[in-house]
């Protein structure tokens, strides 16, 4: 082998000298290996785990084929060599066992014959079965198979694990091998309905559910299955999903992920002008209207991140990633590895430098086409129900709205239950209008909406990047906008005092719009702050009269239903509650609800739910 290379063409059988360790140094898990020739050189391993303490499966005595092999040196003072692999699918584990396949590697000197029966290996892996040992089962019933290799009720037992391992598509193909040697019907329907459940293809699913209780109409599980089936269809076919259920599981009990169909709306994906791909509408659809829903591909959320040893420092930005951003990259990179048939639907996502066209073989995960997927398109969810920026920490990618582009006056809205994303359209739309949202706050300063957007490698030119471009009193404006920390602090010590002070920088900021009566979205940081102070203070109709003023900066197209109007109208209901105005009180809370419904698609029963002290006003 020569350094550096990776070496086209070729592979390498080796053998495991060592237990895998933890390599801090290079992020990985690494471990002694040798080849037939007695050669011994370091092996690091990256991305196998997103939890690089689980090495177990690197025992010492492994036999491994690692194809293409990359030797490099270790360090810049070239010192040491190793030989490194970043893709998982470069990686194919070996059973000593495996006669023809070590005979064809030429490595028959490392072949041991199997000692044990046919029972006995089905026994040990059914053990290894009841204990969740999933991958140590799998060793033994591929062993028992090598005994007999057309025993049904070992390729049904296979499928039993791979489902258990998340490997749907093997195990489906496992569940007919049973079937074509005549396996246990009940069972293989079962398994095969099982598995194709698992591969979302719902249709299939109910075609083995649905014979299977022609045959077998007690089968209680079965009958569990096929509700659950027709339910996901429900789902898929007509966008009908059940709001409260998932607003009560994912925000009152954290329950993170869920059992849920996709369902593609009237959308498309096509071709934009000077954007690459993007997502139309393919009919005309009123404001409100559910676009389509998606299921994670992967989401990460900060409290199931384990991996204390974790560098997040992303390659493509050359910046660091927050620790939820790192590990959705390694769990994605391990979801196409129990399931590569998916790697398609993956790569056709915008991957910066790489070729969005170029053939990738079924089965390749290539890892640093991930990273820079993970790094355009990832999501990090928010709660769409509060008036706040903090959202929930976690990282995930969704493949269908991944496809929606940026304006920050977006025409969409996105609401998060869990791993389930909803994407509702704001705006009227016409045939093939372009579905787009926001990707960062279009109340950040102009410049660091810009700079934010280089991560993404484009300039905004919605109307109001070019206001803010032109305005030539931006910079005064940011300037007195940097006073409003300062004034917080002074607030929180006598608000009375601080009045003043607030109401002349309301003013001054006023003055630099003097020119410009379109999105002034920036005076939103003083006249918020003014309309707190004046309730503070017990002035509420002075108080109102500014949140009045605020709220017509909202109502802009572009703004209106996309932005924090509904919570300012609940604000307003409970000034006017107070000051016993209840008929205007009541206008601004349905006023409230009608907004909120459009953007989340929820009635008016999940909003009291949601918002039970405002609802007191109209009930």
């Amino acid at each position: 082998m020569q350094i550096p290379m990776i070496h086209k063409g070729y592979y390498l059988l080796c053998r495991t000298i060592t237990d895998a360790y933890i390599s801090p140094k290079l992020m990985g898990i690494s471990t002694l290996i040798e080849d037939i020739n007695d050669e011994i050189e370091e092996l690091t391993l990256q991305n196998f785990h997103f939890d690089i303490n689980k090495t177990s499966i690197f025992k010492k005595g492994a036999l491994l084929i690692i194809k293409e092999p990359y030797l490099q040196y270790e360090s810049e003072d070239k010192k040491n060599v190793i030989i490194r692999v970043d893709s998982p699918s470069d990686v194919v584990f070996v059973d000593e066992t495996e006669h023809d396949s070590l005979r064809n590697a030429n490595a028959l000197c490392w072949y041991k014959k199997l000692s044990i029966s046919f029972e006995e290996a089905k026994n040990i892996a059914n053990d290894l079965f009841k204990k969740c040992d999933y991958e140590k089962a799998l060793i033994y019933y591929n062993r028992a198979l090598e005994l007999e290799p057309n025993s049904a009720v070992i390729y049904l037992n296979r499928a039993l694990v791979l489902i258990g391992l998340g490997r749907y598509y093997e195990a489906y193909e496992e569940a007919k091998k049973a079937e074509s040697n005549g396996g246990d019907e009940e069972k293989t329907l079962f398994r095969l309905g099982k598995a194709a459940y698992g591969m979302r293809n719902w249709k299939l699913s109910l075609e083995h559910f649905s014979k299977l209780l022609t045959f077998y109409p007690k089968n209680a599980a079965a009958i569990k299955e096929l509700d659950k089936i027709k339910t996901r269809l429900n789902e898929a076919q007509f966008g009908k999903y059940d709001l409260r259920k998932l607003y009560d599981e994912a925000y009152k009990n954290n329950i993170g992920y869920f059992d849920v169909a996709d369902y593609v709306g009237p959308v498309e994906v096509a071709d934009i002008p000077n954007k690459g791909k993007g997502l139309v509408v393919t009919r005309d659809v009123p404001r409100g209207t559910l676009l389509l829903v998606s299921k994670a591909f992967n989401l990460t959320y900060d409290q199931d991140r384990n991996n204390s040893h974790l560098i997040p420092y992303n390659m493509l930005t050359k910046e660091m990633d927050t620790g939820v951003e790192a590990v959705n990259i390694l769990e994605t990179v391990q979801a196409l590895k129990r399931n590569p048939q998916r790697t398609r639907e993956l790569y056709d996502l915008y991957a910066g430098d790489c070729n969005r066209d170029e053939e990738i073989p079924e089965g390749v995960v290539d890892v640093g086409r991930i990273e820079n997927i993970c790094t355009f398109n990832a999501f990090m969810p928010g709660n769409m129900f509060e008036n706040t920026s903090m959202g929930i920490f976690a990282a995930g990618l969704w493949v269908l709205p991944s496809y929606i582009n940026h304006s920050c006056l977006g025409n969409a809205s996105r609401v998060f239950y869990g791993d389930i994303m909803m994407v509702y359209a704001v705006n009227d739309l016409k045939t093939g209008d372009e579905i787009m949202w926001n990707y960062v706050d279009l109340n950040c300063p102009y410049k660091k909406r810009v700079e934010r957007l280089q991560r993404y490698r484009f300039t905004c030119n919605c109307q109001l990047c070019e206001l803010d471009r032109t305005d030539p009193h931006y910079e005064e404006r940011e300037e007195l906008l940097q006073k409003i920390p300062q004034l917080k602090t002074k607030i929180a010590e006598n608000p009375k005092k601080t009045l003043p002070n607030v109401i002349s920088l309301v003013n001054q900021v006023k003055q630099t719009f003097k020119h410009r009566n379109k999105l002034q979205v920036r005076l939103l940081q003083v006249t918020g702050l003014l309309a707190g102070v004046y309730q503070m203070t017990d002035h509420l109709e002075k108080s109102l009269q500014v949140q009045e003023e605020t709220l017509k900066i909202l109502d802009e197209d572009g703004i209106k239903y996309q932005y924090y109007s509904p919570f300012l109208l609940m604000q307003m209901g409970k000034c006017y509650e107070i000051m016993c105005n209840f008929d205007m009180a009541r206008i601004c809370v349905i006023n409230a609800f009608e907004r909120i419904k459009i953007r989340t698609g929820i009635d008016y029963d999940l909003f009291k739910r949601i918002y039970p002290d405002v609802c007191n006003i109209i009930d």
